[in-house]
């Protein structure tokens, strides 16, 4: 739970060219998603891939790179990079990770995947229930999901090790990050669940772990209907829990998240706004996929043009609450559209009250309005793509 040393530890480990698995670059990346550096993930993923090929190791690197684009939203790319992990026939040389554990991260992924798919649907067009294209990917990607929970469920009765490397996250033969078990875990079975890490949040030894037990048990209880509880626990880790606040963004994030969601259960408005804005300024990349709704004002500039119009009424049907004007804990969305010679460009950028860059300056390039609108979407909430948008 010392996550400055375990990345400098694992940074320190590092070395290229070796062709088996370098565990450091498999490790390293989940360790900054948990502190909600997807992108430095992503680099450090795709240089050991660029450097060693398709040797040792090259499938491992494949399900870190999936995790990073995974948690910074960008989905096409985290599928293109699981399928090349599923279909890659990897030898587990010099490490003590084997097949079981490459099948079980692989899974996971995808059923992380597949949730996010139908969350990215619901917020890209506030009436997916009218569209039966919507409808048709929500029911494809639920039949994913049932298959893989299917696979996943065998995985863990078939793993008598579970409560040493699954149930008890951070422990050294895990090969899936704290958040990807949470997830996977509140599928099968929260209620048991509940029980288990109220015991585990009791017994656990490593002080900085204790706080992650109890979300994982707040987090069960909040799903098999013990709300009071759920909330009285999450307010306790908020209120008593020292955290590293470089390292754990993660952790802070799933934390306001879920108590935003308590709040709202309890008709609490003004407490679950607080908390919404808290998870939209520590993890923006989640927010898409949170079913939470961001409340924004719109500042923009266009020319008269009919496809930069389009544009922001494909803005206007996502899930973003687009306020009359600027307010408290209301962040400002700044875009600008320049008509070029063959292409347009949008620079966009998202302040929040403060004046703090939630999403810093950037620039896209277009030639048609086709899903444009959909993508400026996600990119204000800092998911990352291309500059030039096809």
């Amino acid at each position: 739970g010392n996550f400055a040393e375990a990345i400098q530890d694992f940074e320190n480990d590092r070395y290229s060219f070796d062709k088996r698995l370098i565990e450091s670059y498999y490790f390293l990346p989940t360790l900054f998603v948990n502190s909600g550096e997807c992108l430095k993930a992503i680099k450090e993923t795709n240089s050991i891939i660029s450097a060693n090929g398709s040797t040792p190791g090259f499938g491992w690197y494949n399900i870190a790179l999936a995790r990073s684009y995974l948690y910074d939203g960008q989905l096409d790319s985290c599928e293109n990079a699981i399928t090349k992990a599923a279909q890659f026939k990897e030898v587990h040389i010099g490490t003590t990770l084997g097949q079981t554990q490459y099948d079980f991260a692989v899974n996971s992924i995808k059923m992380m995947l597949a949730t996010r798919q139908i969350a990215r649907i619901k917020f890209l067009n506030r009436g997916w229930w009218h569209s039966l294209e919507d409808l048709a990917k929500i029911s494809a990607f639920k039949g994913q999901q049932f298959l893989l929970k299917f696979a996943l469920v065998n995985e863990l009765q078939a793993n008598p090790e579970r409560q040493l490397v699954i149930y008890n996250i951070f422990a050294s033969e895990n090969v899936i990050g704290f958040d990807e078990i949470l997830h996977l875990l509140g599928s099968v079975s929260p209620t048991y669940y509940e029980k288990l890490y109220q015991e585990k949040m009791q017994t656990e030894k490593r002080p900085n772990i204790v706080r992650y037990m109890q979300l994982f048990y707040a987090t069960f209880a909040y799903e098999a209907g013990d709300y009071t509880q759920s909330r009285h626990t999450f307010e306790k880790i908020l209120q008593t829990t020292m955290l590293d606040t470089a390292h754990e963004k993660l952790f802070i994030a799933r934390l306001y998240e879920s108590l935003a969601r308590g709040y709202l259960h309890d008709d609490e408005n003004e407490m679950a706004k607080s908390m919404t804005e808290n998870f939209l300024k520590e993890y923006p990349q989640l927010f898409p996929f949170s079913g939470l709704t961001a409340r924004m004002y719109l500042n923009y500039s266009i020319s008269g043009d009919g496809a930069e119009k389009s544009i922001i009424r494909d803005l206007k049907d996502c899930n973003i609450d687009f306020t009359d004007q600027a307010g408290p804990g209301i962040p400002t969305v700044y875009l600008n559209f320049i008509h070029l010679k063959s292409k347009y460009e949008v620079d966009y950028k998202v302040v929040s009250p403060g004046g703090i860059l939630l999403v810093p300056p950037q620039k896209m390039y277009f030639r048609t309005p086709d899903g444009v609108g959909k993508e400026l979407a996600m990119r204000l909430f800092r998911v990352g793509g291309p500059v030039e948008f096809n």
